[in-house]
């Protein structure tokens, strides 16, 4: 058994009634995340683990169950989705969470199949206090998410960056086609926009001016003729 759990089973349920019972127990809280080192430091903000939430839970009289760990994987892309619910002592369930992890997120493109399931129910723990307890996380000075759940949150959010980079480029990449102006300009321009022209947008955009231009070549020459 873990330090955190013996912690777990042998603390005795507070009774949160009024603000100053909140903020001591809060403070006691802190000292005992930061003696056991249960935080994560992400960009100067704290996040508590999940071992760190199921202590806090603990006290308060609740604790995690995993109700269901549901397999998604398809060959060697790892997928499981898990739902916890919290139960007081009374086993009446009083607040859940559910998460899913891949092996396909930044750092865990290594992790064997047990590991990828493992993180899922770890990351639907952690949501489940957090949406119960959220709130004494934060008195106590930490972060209301769990540092479990900031892999996926980061992982969406560089996701973001990526898309919204890709579109910035693929705007960039159409901006100089739309300035050349002639079919020779054109040419030269899309063969310097390096991986960018391979876009379906920049790819698009490079046939309608070739087309624009052809036809106004086209017309210029009629021209010429009736001329």
């Amino acid at each position: 058994m873990t330090k955190t759990n013996e912690i777990a089973t042998k603390t005795e349920q507070v009774e949160l009634t009024n603000p100053s019972d909140i903020m001591n127990f809060a403070t006691n809280l802190k000292e005992l995340i930061v003696q056991n080192k249960l935080f994560t430091q992400i960009k100067g903000k704290n996040y508590v683990n999940v071992e760190g939430w199921q202590i806090a839970g603990a006290f308060t009289g609740i604790f995690p169950i995993v109700e269901k760990v549901e397999n998604l994987s398809e060959g060697n892309f790892y997928k499981y989705r898990a739902e916890v619910t919290l139960r007081d002592k009374e086993n009446c369930v009083v607040g859940s969470g559910m998460a899913i992890c891949t092996n396909k997120e930044h750092g865990k493109t290594n992790f064997d199949e047990y590991a990828v399931a493992s993180m899922a129910q770890t990351r639907a723990v952690g949501k489940a206090f957090r949406m119960k307890i959220g709130w004494l996380l934060k008195v106590a000075g930490y972060e209301t998410t769990p540092a479990e759940e900031m892999d996926a949150i980061q992982e969406a959010q560089t996701s973001d960056f990526r898309q919204k980079f890709s579109n910035s480029a693929v705007e960039y990449a159409i901006e100089k086609l739309e300035k050349a102006e002639t079919l020779e300009e054109l040419k030269i321009t899309f063969a310097t926009l390096g991986e960018i022209r391979k876009e379906p947008e920049v790819i698009a955009k490079k046939d309608e001016l070739k087309a624009k231009f052809e036809n106004l070549k086209e017309t210029q020459a009629e021209g010429v003729e009736n001329g």
